[in-house]
């Protein structure tokens, strides 16, 4: 995977944790951008296709978790 395509999903992923409350946001955020770059670095080194599971994973928990 590109280096450009995870900086996108991190994006992404940041730019959906700001849809959470502000206060969870700021207390919880950034440890949820760390756990998820984390796992997405782990699921890269597996292919393209793990960390794209990985991402749409995480879209799909969305509406639940807000």
């Amino acid at each position: 995977m590109k280096p450009g395509t995870t900086s996108f999903f991190l994006k992404i992923y940041h730019h959906l944790l700001v849809l959470y409350p502000v206060e969870f946001f700021i207390e919880f955020g950034p440890e949820m951008e760390a756990v998820f770059s984390e796992a997405l670095t782990e699921a890269q080194q597996k292919g393209a296709g793990p960390a794209l599971i990985l991402f749409l994973r995480e879209l799909q928990d969305l509406p639940r978790s807000l």
